[in-house]
């Protein structure tokens, strides 16, 4: 298996998981409800950690797609995108392995700010990984690229 084919394998799981660990922290952390707080937590934890991969084949694949004659620039923007928004998925994946800590035993003092926080920031990553998506989709879908 070789870099594109890992990245493209993987890379749809960090916008989809943290869309519904997202939503599931949100749900547990206003409706009260300690499980579905801990799975959004879990979720979030376990994206930050398949990003890894995702972004580490992220240059290999840049490799295989531009000897298929694909424009530098629409690249270089993705990579771009896609370096930010791994900076910010990995505090959201250290916050949510703090929230997670802090709420083991009760969802309410500290632990629950740290909740509220990291469902805050769990919203901002989501609009990044939406803006990564995007961009990655433009290196091979000509159909969806903005006309300039």
């Amino acid at each position: 298996m070789n870099d594109a084919q890992i990245h493209l394998a993987l890379n749809h799981f960090p916008i989809i998981g943290t869309l519904f660990g997202t939503v599931l922290l949100g749900i547990g952390v206003f409706g009260k409800n300690k499980s579905l707080l801990n799975t959004g937590l879990i979720i979030l934890i376990l994206m930050t950690l398949v990003t890894i991969p995702v972004y580490l084949s992220g240059e290999g694949a840049e490799e295989i797609v531009e000897e298929l004659g694909i424009d530098h620039d629409i690249i270089h923007r993705h990579e771009e995108i896609a370096e930010t928004a791994v900076w910010f998925m990995d505090g959201l994946g250290l916050l949510a392995l703090a929230s997670f800590f802090f709420t083991r035993k009760t969802i309410y003092g500290p632990g629950r700010l740290l909740s509220i926080v990291t469902f805050v920031l769990g919203i901002v990553v989501l609009g990044l990984m939406f803006r990564v998506g995007s961009s990655g989709g433009e290196i091979r879908h000509t159909e969806i690229r903005n006309s300039k």
